[in-house]
């Protein structure tokens, strides 16, 4: 069976590569503008045998128009039956249609990972702190992970390196080098950079000088 969208495969490859886990892109089709936001399903915990991506689909015209699916470069694991309502696809080829469907989505998406456009930030970082439990977009601290039940050493998420490179760029260049070091976000009651590494050193005397 040949690969109705082997750019799925590429783009995830390429996204790995740069140590990076979402992106996102327009998508065109059946008279329907649309933002696409890539994720890679394995930085979520939810990566199948048979599916390694999660798409997002937005309506640029009704935001409140959504899909969601899990996809790899054969389908989309969505039913026929949501894709032919959500997309629009009517008439008796309705299996044409959704094939249509791959090969032009296919086509829109790009097979390789670059930095995210800014049209796409805000979309980006919703969809991040919605799998962060709305934590916010105020970071108030950065704070060395511990270790796990096994004493193996806990790094930062995929997640919380892309929410504080979009949100924190500087403070990230000082400090995200170190993957043991997350960033912690609230509603409100920003910290500038200098505090933040400010609380972080001292954070870190006070817990070497423990007994």
């Amino acid at each position: 069976m040949p690969l109705a969208m082997p750019n799925i495969k590429s783009l995830l490859q390429s996204i790995r590569e740069n140590d990076w886990y979402i992106t996102a892109f327009d998508f065109a089709f059946n008279q329907h503008s649309y933002v696409v936001v890539f994720e890679d399903l394995r930085e979520l915990d939810k990566g199948t045998k048979y599916y390694a991506v999660m798409l997002t689909f937005i309506d640029k015209n009704d935001e409140n128009r959504i899909l969601k699916t899990y996809a790899n470069s054969y389908n989309f694991n969505a039913s026929d039956e949501e894709l032919r309502d959500y997309f629009e696809i009517h008439g008796d080829g309705c299996g044409k249609g959704i094939w249509n469907l791959y090969n032009s989505f296919n086509s829109d998406m790009p097979d390789s990972y670059t930095p995210l456009d800014n049209q796409y930030r805000n979309t980006v970082l919703n969809i991040i702190d919605a799998r962060e439990h709305n934590e916010g977009f105020c970071c108030y601290m950065a704070r060395h992970n511990g270790k796990n039940s096994s004493g193996e050493q806990i790094n930062r998420s995929g997640k919380n390196t892309a929410k504080t490179k979009l949100l924190r760029e500087t403070l990230f260049n000082i400090l995200g080098d170190d993957k043991t070091i997350s960033f912690c976000y609230r509603q409100e009651g920003e910290l500038s950079d200098s505090e933040i590494i400010a609380n972080l050193a001292q954070n870190d005397k006070n817990r070497k000088g423990k007994p």
